[in-house]
């Protein structure tokens, strides 16, 4: 396990839960997060969005379809409302009533867990600033600052963020059309996700001879967590962890098993 210091300058493998533990659990869901960290993840990335009535809950995406049995837009129902929608059922019968996480009961989850580190993804949308601020101010409640990194396609958000000094993740060249970045936003990325299938030794290079991290999303078999190592990422961004956490108790000579 690391802390956010140990992050800029450790030459270790990291292991973070893709949405929790997404490759076996409903993505974002407390079930998930805390399978995640039982099975060794030194992070733990999560997406965070407002409701209509202002509280911030844990949604990859802005509307309910694909991760609900609900419709419409996250934003405009209330949490109340979005409490009434299951999440879990998408996943099977046995995911039945699992409901939307607030981002309070997350950090109220993850107090349970006080060496996993926290990627928070903030997804561009008008509210963006808003939810940023509101998510800032919960995790000074919790006293958890010191386990926040943080992670956006929006630039303006990149900026405040390292501006501020946190450890701010962010997107490669190629999600260019997807997200709002200059390219001094760059030079604020501590780190550059790029997914499995657009990973090489020549994409990560580039960053690599920056001085940047380069993040794998997502290594889940055995094959992919040596190819994303060949390639020089450090950081692995896993839906199913099992196999990168194995890897990193090897390489970083760690028992990672448990927290």
């Amino acid at each position: 396990m690391f802390t956010l210091q140990e992050l800029k300058t450790t030459d270790k493998i990291i292991v973070a839960g893709h949405r929790g533990y997404s490759g076996r659990f409903p993505e974002n869901s407390l079930l998930a997060f805390r399978e995640a960290a039982e099975a060794g993840c030194d992070m733990i990335e999560l997406d965070v969005t407002l409701s209509k009535d202002g509280v911030p809950v844990i949604s990859h995406d802005d509307c309910l379809e694909r991760v609900s049995d609900g419709s419409g837009m996250i934003a405009d129902h209330t949490c109340e409302e979005l409490k009434e929608f299951d999440f879990g059922i998408r996943h099977g019968e046995a995911f039945r009533g699992i409901r939307i996480p607030t981002f309070r009961e997350s950090l109220e989850l993850f107090r349970k867990y006080p060496r996993v580190l926290l990627d928070i993804d903030f997804k561009i949308s008008p509210q963006i600033g808003r939810t940023l601020e509101t998510v800032q101010k919960l995790i000074r409640e919790f006293h958890m600052q010191d386990r926040c990194i943080y992670n956006s396609c929006d630039g303006d958000i990149v900026s405040l963020l390292a501006g501020q000094g946190h450890i701010v993740v962010g997107a490669p060249h190629s999600f260019a059309e997807k997200v709002h970045y200059s390219e001094e936003t760059y030079q604020d990325l501590w780190c550059v996700c790029i997914p499995l299938e657009e990973l090489t030794p020549e994409s990560a290079h580039s960053y690599l001879a920056e001085g940047k991290v380069v993040a794998a999303v997502s290594p889940d078999t055995p094959r992919q967590v040596r190819y994303a190592l060949h390639c020089g990422a450090r950081l692995l961004i896993a839906d199913d962890p099992r196999c990168a956490v194995a890897a990193a108790n090897i390489l970083n000579g760690e028992n990672k098993s448990a927290v």
